[in-house]
């Protein structure tokens, strides 16, 4: 199956994008996709059926699902009554937040994408919803009054998920419970063990074999997603704290601030002095 990658400069916004339900219907059915960043859908009416990754979801009204960052989804089915709403937030969006979701949320995210809300919460990212469209026109003010919308919409999101019980088993194929394993210890290690051979020993497994497995079940090998979690992580740093770049390379374990320089320039194609000037200008 041919995959889209989603930029989030071809959806007309820097940093994040709101879709409405003629839109999803529209573009996005029966297509699989691919976007670095976070979605957030709230089905108003009707129901949908997609795959995430290689795991199947069936998502009815008043509920809320999310999308982590290059997990493949693919909208499979929909009921005719469909309402659907779409926010594509880029990475740089979220690190530009005052609270972010630490990593048991993103676990928690990762393990059951599908939130269902109460009466109360859902009233209210629905009525912030309906906020968020209509201030979609080119005033000047539109854009910030939008992330400061999207912002309490995150809160209530990242509230939700922090409630959520884990769930004691979810069916998986052992290559799928083999790459849950894997993002589990990245989600723990990926600040200090940059290694591919590191996270196959964890799991006894040749990292030939790990690699294979999760380039299959998620499109991207194990050193993408390292590189990807190191690459998010350092933004973070040069985003909300006044650490130097030798302070941010310590912190993230690199040997130097001149080897943690190449890292950053390598996947980012600009230097982190460079990236924090951007978003200091922005």
């Amino acid at each position: 199956m041919h995959t889209r990658n989603i930029h989030i400069e071809e959806l007309d916004q820097k940093l994040f994008v709101v879709k409405d339900e003629t839109e999803v219907q529209k573009n996005i059915l029966g297509k699989c996709f691919l976007f670095n960043g976070f979605i957030l859908g709230l089905c108003t009416q009707g129901t949908i059926t997609m795959n995430i990754n290689s795991r199947q979801v069936e998502v009815f009204s008043q509920q809320l699902f999310i999308i982590l960052p290059r997990h493949l989804f693919t909208i499979k089915n929909h009921s005719s009554d469909l309402k659907l709403n779409l926010i594509f937030l880029s990475l740089d969006f979220l690190h530009q937040l005052p609270v972010s979701p630490d990593l048991d949320i993103l676990k928690k995210a990762y393990d059951q994408p599908i939130i269902i809300l109460c009466q109360e919460k859902y009233s209210e990212i629905t009525s912030l919803n309906q906020i968020l469209l209509h201030y979609s026109s080119e005033n000047k003010y539109s854009q910030h009054i939008q992330a400061s919308l999207i912002y309490s919409i995150i809160l209530i999101v990242i509230s939700e998920v922090s409630e959520i019980k884990q769930k004691e088993c979810i069916s998986k194929t052992r290559q799928e419970e083999l790459v849950h394993k894997f993002f589990k210890l990245l989600f723990e290690e990926h600040q200090k063990e940059y290694k591919v051979t590191f996270y196959a020993e964890k799991l006894y497994i040749s990292p030939k074999y790990l690699s294979s497995v999760v380039k299959k079940i998620s499109g991207y090998t194990v050193q993408d997603w390292i590189n990807e979690f190191l690459q998010s992580e350092a933004k973070r740093y040069l985003h909300i704290t006044n650490r130097n770049i030798q302070q941010i390379a310590e912190k993230m374990h690199f040997t130097n601030a001149s080897s943690f320089i190449r890292f950053f320039k390598k996947q980012t194609q600009i230097t982190p002095s460079e990236y924090r000037k951007t978003i200091q200008n922005k």
